[in-house]
């Protein structure tokens, strides 16, 4: 699939959204999850949703006003235990000890200093290991099989099964391109063997891993041909076997060889076949100097066994079937045959195609339309239901989400709206739910609050949070322009486990604060909130206390339940959600949890999102941290869509995620 496609459909969403009053926004876990059991088939069921944002917008605020805001930290916090990725310590312990390197430095590193830093430092880890493996490659040396002449293995694989019929042979297997950062190590590897095995003359190199070579890989070649020719008082000869095409072409190119009959002196198919070769030219002296145009006759039978075995394979009509078939193919191009009416003819036929097919990557709706036209009946139903579901919990979400971000209530509801609907158009995912998530909306916190230095809650604030999701989405889509999307694979699996599994310890945290109704001003640091927060025990509001132990308890049954229960787990999940906040709302209107001191969400604005121009003033600060939410955004969001696609089986387009998401 073209990858274009996620990364376009992810940043137009947040681009747009910016101009109506969204801070940057994601697709998430669990809303997902409920609108693919809820029987979602299309992304109109985010137009449902968005219907009923508005609904809960302009007929319920009065019931929004009383919820308690230790009810919403509760279901932030229950939410955070599906970013707890504690079990790949484990697994990566026994799988890859590299792996868990960066997991380690993601975790320790996000929990201690910080969401932005502590990620950046694990990226880096993680390229510093990609690195070090490219420059030090795996590396095989063969022997044949026992009682399986011309079959060689790996010597460690193959265990007791290899042997070693002519100890002057010597083959190697190197599984890498071989460029400038691994070269030495090539050659350092060749000269350890020559010095460990004193009887070897032949190096064969097996080079079926190694896809292409750079110049300086060549250079290092040539030196090795010239070192190898006076090694230790012996001539020692190298050898190439399985070398792919485009490194032949090397070769080529770069003259390693001073002609065809030296090439085919040095290059063979098999290892087998160089040692055969080897042995039938030195079987009675050793040390006889190679004359470089020795192996032109040699070379020449094995491109004609070649060619033979191909033609041996059929008729003379099948030959010529294929030969036609093959000039077809090559000169069947009407760019360069037929004259300028045929031509044109031509490429007018195939412009219909060619709109439809770039209509069908630029906007996928093209593609589920149609099947939702013809069979409306069994699609309507299912996204209806889904829509009505998302819907009902993208409210309290939002608003917990909003506070997480620093941003007023309002602008939780705010982002369910123009995003979802730009992504519906654009997103190639059927099922993915976008909205306020707990991982962005951290982003989005530490961002504007330790970069840019403006206070939560505040104007400047929230034009800033505008500003970000607007730098968020614009990189997202330039990165699906230029089909960069391959550049999410630096964040690998370890690094994203290791920085979601710390983020949620301090979105957690950060809810304790709701949970006991007490103020944080020391810090976000896990030492600094749980020193704030027990600090001011006696402080402490025990109406809001109830209300966030209830409220957790409520969440954690209703989630083992939609866990344990088949029929929860696929094909309705409780929405555990919705009834903490109409059970928090009711109480809290009947026992005046008000004038308790509980705190509550307050007054909820009655208006449409008004179009705003997003502020730049602090672009160059935040184009990090933009940055940043973009990468991970899209991580997550690609990986919740790519699971329920192939559930689904439709296919996912990464870039074009980043683009309708921007």
């Amino acid at each position: 699939a073209a990858p274009v496609q996620e990364l376009v459909a992810l940043g137009a969403a947040n681009a747009l959204g910016a101009f109506f009053q969204s801070f940057p926004v994601f697709g998430a876990l669990s809303r997902t999850a409920v609108a693919a059991n809820a029987g979602a088939s299309t992304p109109l069921f985010g137009v449902y949703v968005v219907l009923v944002v508005l609904l809960s917008m302009f007929a319920l605020p009065e019931a929004l006003y009383f919820v308690p805001w230790a009810a919403l930290g509760a279901l932030i916090m229950v939410a955070c235990i599906d970013l707890l990725q504690f079990g790949e310590f484990v697994r990566l312990w026994r799988v890859s000890k590299r792996d868990l390197i960066t997991f380690a430095v993601a975790f320790v590193c996000t929990l201690t200093l910080g969401v932005e830093l502590g990620l950046g430092i694990a990226v880096g880890v993680s390229l510093l290991l990609v690195i070090y493996r490219s420059a030090r490659p795996h590396t095989a040396l063969l022997c044949e099989v026992r009682d399986r002449p011309g079959d060689w293995r790996n010597v460690r694989s193959a265990g007791g099964a290899v042997t070693q019929r002519d100890s002057r042979v010597l083959a190697f297997r190197f599984d890498s391109d071989l460029y400038f950062a691994n070269a030495s190590f090539f050659v350092r590897k060749i000269h350890l063997l020559l010095a460990r095995f004193k009887a070897v003359r032949l190096v064969v190199v097996d080079m079926s891993g190694v896809n292409s070579i750079d110049a300086s890989a060549l250079r290092a070649l040539a030196e090795l041909y010239a070192d190898l020719a006076r090694w230790e008082h012996r001539r020692v000869l190298l050898y190439f076997a399985a070398v792919k095409e485009s490194v032949r072409d090397t070769f080529t190119a770069g003259k390693l060889f001073k002609d065809d009959a030296a090439f085919a002196e040095h290059v063979y198919w098999t290892v087998e076949d160089a040692a055969a070769h080897w042995r039938t030219k030195h079987a009675t002296d050793e040390d006889e100097a190679v004359d470089d145009g020795g192996g032109d006759d040699d070379g020449d039978d094995d491109d004609d066994d070649s060619g033979g075995a191909v033609g041996d394979g059929g008729s003379g009509s099948d030959v010529e079937d294929d030969e036609a078939e093959f000039e077809k193919f090559v000169f069947g191009n009407p760019m360069r045959r037929g004259s300028a009416r045929q031509r044109a003819r031509y490429w007018t036929s195939k412009v219909p195609k060619a709109l439809r097919k770039e209509a069908l990557h630029r906007a996928p709706a093209v593609e589920w339309v149609p099947l939702l036209v013809r069979n409306w009946r069994s699609y309507v139903v299912g996204d209806l239901v889904a829509g009505l579901t998302v819907g009902v919990m993208s409210v309290p979400q939002g608003i917990a989400y909003a506070a997480l971000a620093g941003m007023p209530p309002v602008f939780g509801l705010y982002a369910s709206l123009v995003p979802v609907l730009v992504y519906a158009a654009l997103g190639s995912s059927r099922q993915l739910s976008l909205g306020a998530t707990a991982l962005v909306s951290l982003l989005t916190g530490e961002t504007l609050t330790q970069v840019v230095g403006v206070t939560p809650g505040t104007p400047q604030y929230v034009s800033a949070a505008f500003g970000l999701a607007l730098l968020a989405g614009l990189l997202q889509m330039a990165l699906g322009a230029l089909h960069a999307g391959f550049i999410v694979v630096f964040l690998s699996t370890s690094v994203i486990n290791g920085f979601t599994t710390a983020a949620g310890i301090l979105i957690g945290l950060s809810q304790l604060k709701h949970i006991v109704g007490v103020d944080v001003t020391s810090g976000s640091r896990p030492w600094h909130v749980l020193g704030d927060v027990f600090g001011q025990a006696p402080l402490w509001n025990w109406w809001t206390v109830g209300t966030g132990v209830v409220a957790i308890g409520v969440l954690l049954v209703v989630r083992e339940l939609n866990r344990r229960v088949r029929f929860l787990r696929e094909r309705f999940r409780i929405p555990g959600a919705l009834i903490v906040t109409v059970l928090g709302a009711l109480v809290s209107w009947a026992a005046s949890f008000e004038a308790r001191g509980v705190r509550v969400v307050g007054p909820i604005e009655r208006s449409l999102p008004a179009p705003v121009l997003p502020s730049l003033a602090s672009a160059g600060i935040m184009v990090p941290g933009a940055a940043l939410i973009a990468l991970v955004g899209v991580a997550e969001s690609v990986a919740v869509a790519s699971h329920y696609a192939a559930l689904r089986g439709y296919t996912l387009r990464p870039s074009q995620e980043l683009v309708a998401l921007g």
